[in-house]
């Protein structure tokens, strides 16, 4: 991944959500609801660190019937 370095996500991550709860919506999209969401569109590649939870979101919205562009 070129934009994202993978030793040091847990120092990046900390910083960013300081002492909130990482599960949270606002946070990572991976814990949203998806529920009645406007059309998204999710772009990651192959090679990517947050490939993964890309995916994860897009099932997530695909279990709600959201559309995906």
């Amino acid at each position: 991944d070129n934009l994202l370095y993978a030793p040091s996500l847990p120092i990046v991550a900390q910083q960013y959500i300081g002492n909130a709860n990482p599960q949270q919506s606002y946070i990572s999209p991976v814990y949203g609801d998806f529920t009645g969401v406007s059309p998204i569109l999710i772009q990651v590649a192959e090679g990517e660190i947050l490939l993964s939870d890309s995916v994860r979101v897009f099932e997530k919205v695909k279990q709600v019937n959201g559309i995906i562009t």
